[in-house]
């Protein structure tokens, strides 16, 4: 017994004694945190920032692996330029950071075996819009704007009135 230790999954280390402090950032943000591959659904994020009803003013923050080549061009060919920036890999603390000066995480999985950046995003007090999926309403519940993961046009909708909420 005195070998094992059991570390749970969850938001834990992003947490100090006292919460980050919700900075104004000198424009808003969305945050993606995370791989940008195949099912995690980072082109539908870029198609939504192209939809009228994604307001022009707020930037995507992306934390993660380097983009690749093809991301970089695919920036460029949709006129995304100065609006998406790319934070690499953070620590803890610039992470819970970054979570807690957000206008709001999203998260665009087409499936995912649980999502624990929802819960860091949750406990650095993010909005959250989350693909309509069982997993995310199980985790969120009706703390999120879910969006159909396939629509880009959705997830600008669901950015929209998270956004309205936080103002009112």
């Amino acid at each position: 017994r005195e070998k094992v230790a059991v570390i749970y999954p969850g938001s834990e280390h992003l947490l100090s004694k006292t919460p980050p402090e919700r900075m104004s950032a000198s424009r808003p943000y969305c945050l993606f945190v995370g791989y940008r591959f195949a099912y995690k659904n980072f082109i539908t994020v870029l198609s939504a920032m192209t939809s009228a009803a994604w307001d022009p003013q707020l930037e995507l923050h992306v934390i993660g692996e380097p983009f690749l080549l093809t991301e970089l061009l695919l920036i460029k060919s949709m006129g995304l330029e100065g609006r998406v920036r790319h934070l690499g890999k953070l620590s803890d603390a610039a992470l819970a950071e970054a979570y807690g000066n957000c206008a709001m995480f999203v998260f665009p999985s087409l499936a995912e075996g649980f999502g624990i950046p929802v819960l860091e995003a949750q406990s650095c007090g993010a909005p959250l819009a989350c693909s309509d999926i069982p997993v995310f309403r199980e985790i969120a519940g009706d703390a999120a704007e879910f969006f159909n993961a396939l629509d880009p046009e959705s997830l600008a909708a669901a950015i929209g009135r998270c956004l309205t909420k936080g103002r009112t």
